[in-house]
């Protein structure tokens, strides 16, 4: 038995799917289904305007010129580099959208539907295009006739830089004879030069069939390891599993590489990745600075009569505010879904409508504060405990969003961006099982999935784990206070919160004694991970 939502997502996903082209010949290769052909000769129509500011709002009316298939159709065009990202929507509630985008050399992409969207009319491209020069943009419409307004968008990223230093590898092996640390930790050390300032990234894993659980530390060249209090030091142990990894603005100067072990004696082959990007007398761009984040924030005091709550409402406000302050989020990267707006189809909507802009830079958070509930025990043979959870929401179609349908919906965003989930209702914990499935991941919830969360009146609070998440966010869950807040930070401070200031009594759901606690998985996500950068000016 499957929610109403899940099935109205997959039979929307399976009905619009459109029919995918045998593109074998095809010589250029979309991120987004599309379709490519030959264009012998391609001339620029002149009609075609150049592309202002990356946007364009138009119509098309009968009184636009017509291809030879009786569509009408606007032209644009846009400058474009080798190897520059490249994502263009179309979006119209008047017509079913028709994309067509002309390569310098007369090649031709198309795309009619996103694949994912429940109302499937509009069309997206995404690739990183192939050649310099100008490029054609056609918009038209699937069926002939169709007229009606019209938004189209261009977003381009920077066109790629040649790193000044190129990429570098060392190997070696942890044993017997290396240096050792006051620990028993064998280590091996080589030095790089940095000639300008530049974003130095590197990466330290087992090499072969060694298990090895590495350590990585940098520090100046001449430093001894471990280096004295106050010297530069960058260390990391699991940015990935048993890898470690180090990324930071590196000013020129000499510097050594430590590569060592998490357990003292340890041995085993390594293999180290040392990348140095940016160019002359430019400081190479923070990972930061290219992410965009976007939230979906739900809360609800008010479900219609009997079983309303306190403080929820705020909760979701409250959080989306604190993201706002430090200029992370506004209006258009996030959607605010409060009380009777906060239904399981407004939330598939949501989803939707991010996942045409989010790319795998990105950064995202879906929040929830209200009602949660389990089914009863043998409804679901497949789960564990025969029982499945859910959120209990204020009914559109359905008033239950699964967790089966919550990691449907985040199937759909980029898979390489950071997703954070946080859920601050009752049995919230039974999500982290169906929901922390897939890499780049990482879930906090109010209680055990059998365990009743409690709304923390003394904080003006729906819950808990909403007052401290939003209290983390604003800055305090920066532990080491140097402006970026890992996961690992957030972790560790919402685990020391939940100890200090909560502590509350509570019950199962068959009413046994119990203690709320916070339930939290990483999944493939390290600890040194960037969550946000803070605005601390």
């Amino acid at each position: 038995m499957r929610s109403a939502l899940l099935m109205m997502l997959l039979a929307a996903i399976s009905f619009f799917m459109p029919a995918q082209a045998d593109n074998e010949n095809s010589i250029y290769k979309d991120a987004l289904p599309g379709t490519t052909k030959q264009v012998k000769d391609w001339d620029i129509p002149e009609d075609y305007t150049l592309l202002e500011e990356g946007s364009a709002a138009g119509s098309l009316t009968e009184e636009t010129l017509q291809l030879e298939n009786g569509k009408f159709r606007d032209g644009y065009l846009f400058e474009g580099a080798t190897g520059q990202e490249c994502h263009i929507s179309l979006v119209s509630r008047d017509f079913d959208t028709f994309l067509i985008l002309t390569l310098p050399d007369g090649n031709e992409i198309e795309n009619d539907d996103i694949p994912w969207t429940l109302v499937n009319t509009n069309s997206r491209l995404e690739l990183d295009l192939p050649l310099n020069g100008q490029y054609g943009i056609t918009v038209t419409s699937y069926r002939a006739g169709e007229t009606g307004d019209y938004s189209l968008s261009v977003s381009l990223g920077e066109a790629p830089v040649q790193p000044y230093s190129n990429a570098a590898d060392f190997s070696g092996t942890l044993e017997d004879g290396d240096e050792v640390d006051p620990t028993g930790r064998l280590f091996d050390r080589y030095e790089i030069e940095v000639e300008e300032v530049a974003r130095v990234t590197i990466s330290l894993r087992g090499n072969g069939e060694s298990q090895l659980d590495t350590f990585l530390a940098v520090v100046e060249a001449g430093t001894p390891f471990p280096p004295p209090a106050g010297a530069f030091s960058l260390t990391n142990d699991d940015f990935d599993g048993l890898n470690s990894q180090v990324s930071w603005v590196a000013v020129p100067g000499t510097y050594s590489i430590v590569a060592t072990s998490y357990s003292s004696g340890a041995m085993g082959e390594y293999e180290i990745r040392v990348l140095i990007v940016g160019h002359a007398g430019t400081l190479a761009a923070a990972p930061d600075d290219e992410v965009t984040y976007w939230g979906i924030f739900c809360g609800i005091n008010d479900y219609g009569g009997p079983g309303n709550l306190r403080f929820c409402r705020e909760d979701a406000e409250k959080l989306y505010r604190a993201f706002e302050a430090h200029g992370l989020m506004d209006h258009s990267t996030a959607r605010l879904l409060l009380d009777l707006e906060a239904t399981p189809g407004a939330v598939a909507s949501a989803f939707g409508e991010l996942a045409l802009e989010m790319d795998d830079n990105d950064v995202f958070v879906f929040f929830y504060s209200g009602h949660g509930g389990r089914t009863p025990e043998g409804d679901y043979p497949e789960e564990l405990d025969g029982k499945n959870d859910f959120l209990y929401m204020n009914p559109g179609d359905t008033q239950y969003l699964f967790d089966d349908d919550l990691n449907q919906l985040l199937e759909i965003l980029p898979e390489n961006a950071l997703k954070l989930i946080a859920i601050d209702a009752c049995n919230s914990g039974g999500f982290s099982r169906d929901v922390i499935s897939a890499p780049n991941r990482v879930g906090f919830f109010s209680s055990e999935e059998d365990v009743l969360s409690l709304v923390a009146v003394r904080f003006n609070a729906g819950g808990y784990l909403s007052h401290f998440l939003v209290e983390g966010v604003k800055g305090n869950a920066d532990l080491n206070r140097n402006g970026v807040l890992t996961v690992g930070e957030l972790k560790d401070y919402l685990l020391t919160r939940f100890a200090e200031d909560c502590n509350a009594e509570t019950t199962t759901d068959d009413r046994v004694p119990a203690i709320q606690q916070l339930v939290y998985d990483r999944g493939s996500v390290g600890p040194a991970r960037t969550f946000i950068t803070l605005d601390n000016d």
